[in-house]
């Protein structure tokens, strides 16, 4: 899942998202609401189908056990 979000933002979003998270949750546990927020912030991009698709659904995890290329997978995303 986070190398598929990596991926979908680039590695300077990705590496903000990551240390907002450290940072902010330090002390306390996270939700997947608090990530998917932080990352919808940070990387300035709309994730929630990313989100429903990897956190809270089963389908496209299916396609990294079948072996698709990444850019398969990030075009059934975006």
């Amino acid at each position: 899942m986070l190398y598929v979000l990596h991926e979908l933002v680039g590695d300077e979003a990705f590496y903000k998202i990551i240390i907002e998270v450290l940072n902010s949750f330090k002390d306390e546990e996270i939700e997947f609401k608090d990530f998917e927020e932080i990352a919808n912030r940070v990387s300035g991009h709309n994730l929630k189908k990313f989100f429903n698709e990897w956190i809270y659904g089963v389908e496209l995890s299916s396609y990294l056990y079948e072996g698709y290329d990444i850019k398969q997978i990030l075009d059934n995303i975006i």
